[in-house]
């Protein structure tokens, strides 16, 4: 058997954030459909109800980064509209096989880049992760910070300067829109994800940038978090009688790499004392469970995946730091409880969150745990049951795109999904090698052409927003000029079809067009639809036109175009190819 696990040991680390923000898995809207929606057409940061400023409106997602692809073609930065003319990724299975499958050697680079040409955008030098693929708003703080690490975690599986360029990318893209201060965010977990993230980053690049934000936030940080109630501990938030697991493993694993990144001792000694308080206070040395927290009702002895992490990661990192075989004990006892108790009676990992804050839990978990087993030669107790979650994870992607979502009992489905919501699978698939267990093959189908399309149900969209339908269900609305969707692998079947029908609204002061591409934003175009006035936003009407011969499957983008002083197009219900 190879080498189990691919992790570089310098500066693993984690994040995560108590489970607070209400992380929206699609930006759907409630409005009433008989006023468009303004879209999504400027660059936000999701700061996860925070207020925090916005990126430029100016970037879209397509920016074109030249620099940042290696020579073996890994995709470093956000993806011209070339780049999506490649074509869907390649793959270790037939589509629909009922038998079995397991990763091969590329699958952590295509689930990787695949991500980034999804949820990846650049403006003037500073990239982030979209909060989602239908929107140009970024991912909140601490998931943000998350989807940093997995990019780390990326450079460390395969360093080449594509990847690491994305990784400067991303942290000085934070920077640009939180500012080197944060003390302004009361949640010191948040502070946390991104001080990890940014040692990590610093270890890599020697930014001295990266280190003194890291230093300068972690020191307020500590100095408003470290009280004496409870026996100490990190206080979860400002002015929040409770002390969190979510702040104090990652608190100590920010201290210990202070400590490797400055050579002061004060730093180990924090780490220690944190970590001490986290063992003595929320960890049960019988069964190895981390809870959740401590509060003025005793606390809650939740056990989430990401806190038995970061407790894993702190423990380990003091054992190797100290040789102390009690940091050893813990943190195989809490992989143990994570293994037996947070797994199910297959062995796959129980959190299934798709949006929301538990989507970016179980991530976390598998770096921090597959470093411990790494530093410590445990794959013979732990490999088996880590390939079995990859490979679980690899079998689930979407056709197509090779997108996969964080629920790994289900194929990926055509819909908008969180980015967040999508990150364990590349998560994994970066620290766990090939191999393993094979597991049956869930991957998603193609779609039928012939049948209806919802329009909301898109992989990817731009500009537009997911709202109410008059006419039941949902439907694209707020549709502008050059916003567009994307409908992944549409299966015309072996006669092509002839025809495109819709069915949509528009307005008496709306109308335009809607181009049909194959394959890419840019590709052919086989066919235009026309929208003339239904009479109102709430009045439907049946449009068709006629399109190009095209046989099997493909992605369709349609592409909308506003008629000459128009602003709004239409509110589109669904599309079907006859």
């Amino acid at each position: 058997m190879r080498i189990a696990l691919l992790l570089c040991a310098a500066g693993l680390v984690a994040t995560a954030c108590e489970s607070r923000e209400a992380g929206a898995s699609e930006d759907a809207s409630t409005a009433p459909s008989d006023t468009p929606s303004a879209g999504d057409a400027s660059l936000e940061y999701d700061a996860g109800g925070h207020g925090e400023p916005n990126m430029d409106a100016g970037a879209q997602r397509d920016a074109a980064v030249s620099n940042t692809a290696d020579a073996s073609g890994a995709m470093g930065g956000s993806v011209d509209a070339a780049s999506r003319d490649a074509g869907p990724m390649p793959m270790d299975a037939a589509v629909g096989d009922a038998g079995n499958v397991d990763m091969d050697e590329l699958a952590a680079d295509v689930a990787y880049d695949a991500f980034v040409k999804v949820f990846y955008t650049l403006h003037d030098g500073k990239g982030f992760f979209v909060n989602n693929s239908g929107t140009a708003t970024a991912n909140a703080w601490w998931t943000q910070a998350e989807l940093i690490e997995m990019a780390i975690d990326a450079y460390e599986r395969k360093p080449s300067d594509a990847y690491k360029t994305l990784l400067i990318q991303l942290v000085d893209g934070f920077v640009d829109v939180h500012s080197t201060d944060w003390s302004y965010n009361d949640f010191n977990d948040d502070i946390s994800w991104m001080v990890i993230a940014s040692l990590r980053a610093f270890l890599i690049t020697n930014r001295p940038d990266f280190l003194s934000n890291a230093k300068q936030n972690w020191d307020v940080m500590y100095s408003r978090a470290w009280t004496s109630d409870y026996g100490g501990g990190l206080s979860w938030k400002v002015d929040v009688d409770s002390k969190n697991a979510c702040v104090n493993g990652p608190g100590a694993i920010g201290a210990y790499l202070l400590f490797k990144a400055t050579g002061e001792a004060s730093y180990l000694n924090k780490a220690k004392a944190i970590y001490a308080w986290e063992r003595k206070t929320l960890f049960d040395a019988k069964t190895g469970a981390v809870y959740d927290n401590v509060n003025p009702n005793g606390g809650d002895k939740w056990t989430f995946t990401y806190n038995s992490g970061t407790f894993i990661g702190a423990a380990n990192y003091l054992y190797q730091e100290t040789g102390d075989e009690a940091y050893l004990s813990d943190a195989k006892l809490a992989a143990d409880f994570v293994k037996s108790q947070l797994s199910d009676a297959d062995g796959l990992i129980k959190e299934n969150d798709v949006s929301g804050d538990g989507a970016a839990f179980k991530p976390i978990m598998f770096r921090w745990l597959s470093k411990f087993v790494v530093d410590n030669d445990l794959q013979a107790e732990y490999l088996p049951w880590l390939q079995f979650n990859a490979n679980r994870a690899w079998a689930n992607r979407r056709l197509g795109d090779n997108i996969s979502w964080n629920n790994w009992k289900q194929a990926t489905p055509h819909r908008i999904l969180d980015s967040h919501g999508a990150m364990a699978t590349v998560q994994i698939l970066q620290v766990v090698s090939p191999g393993g267990p094979e597991v049956v093959w869930y991957n998603s189908a193609p779609q039928d052409g012939r049948k209806a399309i919802e329009a909301e149900r898109c992989d990817e969209k731009r500009g537009m927003t997911i709202e109410a339908s008059e006419a039941g269900g949902e439907q694209l609305g707020g549709v502008t000029d050059q916003v567009w969707a994307r409908y992944g692998q549409v299966d015309f079947g072996a006669s092509a079809p002839s025809q495109l029908q819709a069915r949509a609204a528009v307005a008496e002061a709306a109308g335009g067009s809607i181009e049909i591409h194959i394959d890419s934003l840019t590709g052919p175009v086989i066919g235009t639809l026309p929208l003339a006035s239904t009479g109102s936003w709430t009045t439907y009407g049946d449009f068709s036109t006629t399109v190009s011969l095209v046989t099997g499957a493909h992605d369709i983008y349609l592409s909308f175009k506003s008629s000459p002083g128009k602003t709004y197009i239409c509110n589109l219900n669904w599309i079907k190819f006859r």
